[in-house]
């Protein structure tokens, strides 16, 4: 009974170990197949449709830093001249050319090839090129039902934040003496 104990628990244990190497030693992706994979995946056409987002948080920021005071129209000027330079280098310092080489080391520092010739048949498919179709359309759905959905979070923590500060007002005050401490009183023999 002990042997067939002892053998299941060896063969367990082989098999652990077979498993996690046999992980470790995937083959890691090639730099070409990551670069099929990005393509397939439209991934600098992402970046392209990134672009202007970051343009126009940018604009409100710069808007919400105006604090709603009138801008005058050399302020005005200034400011389309900051947000065309700011343009430019969000553009350059995103730009494929640029990001492509950090991709490729940490897709194929992360991805075996196995996992990547994956991913770029799945994207290759009909099924992959709908996603890439669609999700444009799910990702505008999603960031236009957030205002609602966070209006409505906002609300909720408010009010966790006020019972909170109820909650530690009340064991502070709990905590105070009622008394003033007695002042030094030599301790009587």
């Amino acid at each position: 009974m002990k042997r067939w104990i002892a053998k299941g628990v060896a063969t367990c244990v082989l098999a652990a170990c077979a498993a996690y190497t046999t992980g470790a030693l995937a083959a890691p992706a090639s730099p070409e197949s990551v670069e099929r994979m990005l393509a397939a995946s439209k991934a600098e056409a992402l970046l392209d449709g990134m672009r202007p987002q970051l343009h126009s948080m940018m604009q409100a920021a710069a808007k919400q830093a105006s604090q709603g005071k009138p801008v005058t129209p050399q302020e005005q000027k200034i400011f389309l001249q900051f947000m065309e330079k700011t343009s430019a280098v969000i553009a350059d310092e995103t730009s494929m050319a640029k990001l492509k080489p950090m991709l490729l080391e940490i897709y194929a520092a992360n991805f075996s090839q196995e996992e990547v010739d994956g991913i770029t048949a799945f994207y290759e498919s009909s099924v992959g090129q709908s996603l890439l179709t669609k999700q444009p359309a799910v990702i505008q759905a999603v960031l236009q039902g957030m205002p609602q959905r966070l209006a409505g979070m906002t609300e909720k923590l408010k009010k966790l934040d006020q019972e909170m500060r109820v909650e530690l007002k009340a064991v502070r005050e709990s905590a105070k003496p009622d008394s003033p401490p007695a002042a030094d009183k030599p301790l009587s023999k």
